[in-house]
């Protein structure tokens, strides 16, 4: 999710996430919907494991102004053949996930634009059993 403040507008605004090299990408639902978007392959060893989302503008509303839900699966083992998740517990297992989110934006107080990188680290949770 992002929100921008109330009424504030941001532009050329690009905010990118790469997926683990143990998830699989499926689909994304997002609103609204990206001036364009660069989808990860769907393939357990493709180099394209990023999701990229580009807004012309974002303009504020005082709520979540972008939502975006990843759709993926997990396959009991990685690339690699290690594990993902354990197949006898199931427990919930955290991936440190980093996004980074791009924006210009103009203060109208100043006129001076303000190019805005933002990183930011969030945990994905997933729980799964193998049958």
């Amino acid at each position: 999710m992002v929100s921008v403040a109330k009424s504030v507008v941001v532009n050329n605004v690009s905010i990118a996430t790469t997926l683990p090299i143990s998830f699989q990408y499926l689909f994304s639902s997002i609103t609204p919907q990206p001036t364009s978007t660069t989808t990860p392959a769907f393939s357990a060893l493709a180099s394209n494991r990023q999701l990229i989302l580009n807004y012309a503008s974002i303009t504020g509303v005082g709520g979540n102004d972008v939502v975006a839900t990843i759709n993926f699966y997990a396959p009991q083992y990685d690339p690699t053949g290690a594990l993902v998740l354990s197949n006898t517990t199931g427990n919930p297992v955290t991936v440190g996930q980093a996004a980074t989110l791009v924006a210009n934006y103009t203060s109208p107080a100043t006129g001076v634009l303000y190019v805005l990188p933002i990183f930011f680290l969030f945990p994905l949770h997933a729980k799964f059993s193998f049958m």
